[in-house]
């Protein structure tokens, strides 16, 4: 992840679409905590009328891309991982998997503050493209 071939964009009113062609599910979910956690750091300074800024955000990818049987089902499957992650405490990264919507938590263990080296994978990931 990271490449000049990831997209960015906004897909609605308070929402985004990032498009990492070359992550598997494992990068995609640390990708995602990365931000998370960035966009809560970022909030925790701003005073918005009580209201926190969190992200809540949701994952499929390509390798899951047979079961849908169309571009539009494959990025609903994305916004029903989002909101999912909202209807279940908010500020949290959901994957949609095999037809089942989990908590990322559920899929890979990451310590962000350990790096690359101390990551355990949870389930098996095989690459694929993610949205």
């Amino acid at each position: 992840p990271g490449l000049e071939r990831d997209i960015a964009a906004r897909y609605g009113g308070d929402e985004f679409c990032i498009i990492v062609p070359e992550a598997n599910l494992e990068e995609a979910v640390i990708l995602s905590e990365r931000l998370r956690l960035q966009i809560e750091a970022f909030g925790a300074g701003i005073d918005f009328e009580g209201t926190a800024v969190t992200a809540s955000i949701g994952i499929v990818t390509q390798k899951n891309a047979g079961q849908f049987d169309s571009e539009d089902a494959f990025l609903k499957a994305a916004d029903d991982a989002c909101y999912e992650a909202k209807k279940i405490g908010r500020n949290l990264v959901c994957c949609h998997i095999d037809g089942k919507i989990v908590p990322a938590k559920e899929v890979v263990n990451i310590d962000l503050s350990a790096g690359p080296s101390k990551r355990q994978t949870a389930r098996s990931c095989d690459d694929g493209d993610v949205v």
